[in-house]
């Protein structure tokens, strides 16, 4: 599309229409820039900074920065009681509690006191304190005394119910098998009489009088079944542990006589008559030597 130069002709244009114009750029000051806008200085300034930027990288290129630590979280109030008590047990001595336990309120200086039962005496420290090896060995001590007690209990308990069951037997002259019942009830007893040092003086007494009934009963068999020498070494048992026992005399007696042994009868059951003269055995077995 060629453009011909003389239609623009036409309007031929003055420059001294704007001379006034260009005049008044030339000589105006440069107006103040608003809010926002960045004038030749403010260019200036933006370039110094950024240069600034890139050098201080350039600078410290090369070099590694370690992470920034993290704050130490605060432990719960809850967890720090329960370490600790963790941190107690493990280092906990039960021994060593046991003893100071076991020694407390007591006195620096240790003294002595008596104490007295029927038929026992003991001495024993008052005040003295125990190590914890002490203390051990006596709740050892007291953990195999308490076994020992339910075994004497069960023991006395099966004696008692074989003396029961011979004595049914006695009434009717089963004289074999009371005698069998009365040889159990003493082997059950056998236990109890070797652990008397350990028992109790009410413990011992029991025992004691239930050894004395089966033994009685024992020699009564041993004489009904002729058993004479039996019988002889039953009632000396029972006199071993009570020397004035009626029945036990009696008894011996009458099988002294069944073996020919007369005189020593006759002082045994003279005893016994001395012992019980309202009692008609002894008095009826003299008679009859």
């Amino acid at each position: 599309f060629p453009v011909k130069a003389e239609k623009f002709r036409e309007f031929p244009v003055k420059a001294e229409k704007f001379s006034p114009l260009v005049e008044s750029k030339k000589n105006s000051k440069p107006k103040t820039l608003g809010q926002g806008h960045v004038g030749v200085e403010g260019r200036t300034t933006i370039s110094r900074v950024e240069e600034q930027k890139s050098k201080h990288k350039s600078d410290t290129k090369g070099y590694k920065y370690a992470p920034r630590p993290l704050p130490e979280q605060p432990k719960r109030e809850g967890e720090s009681k329960i370490s600790k008590k963790r941190d107690k047990w493990s280092t906990f001595d039960a021994d060593q509690a046991l003893a100071d336990l076991e020694n407390e309120d007591k006195p620096a200086d240790p003294g002595w006191s008596v104490k007295k039962e029927p038929g026992l005496a003991t001495i024993e420290s008052v005040g003295y304190e125990k190590s914890k090896e002490e203390v051990a060995l006596d709740h050892d001590l007291a953990s195999g005394m308490q076994r020992m007690k339910i075994m004497l209990r069960n023991r006395l308990a099966g004696a008692q119910q074989s003396k029961e069951k011979g004595n049914n037997h006695v009434k009717n002259k089963k004289w074999q098998e009371a005698l069998e019942c009365y040889e159990d009830g003493s082997s059950q007893l056998g236990l109890a009489k070797t652990a008397s040092p350990l028992m109790s003086a009410s413990l011992q007494e029991r025992v004691k009088k239930l050894n004395i009934a089966l033994m009685n009963n024992t020699a009564l068999c041993h004489l009904k079944l002729g058993q004479f020498k039996d019988s002889i070494a039953a009632a000396e048992e029972v006199l071993q542990v009570d020397s004035k026992n009626y029945k036990a005399l009696c008894r011996k007696g009458a099988s002294l006589t069944r073996v020919g042994k007369k005189e020593e009868a006759r002082k045994v059951l003279q005893l016994a008559l001395k012992l019980a003269p309202a009692k008609a055995t002894a008095k009826k077995l003299l008679d009859e030597i």
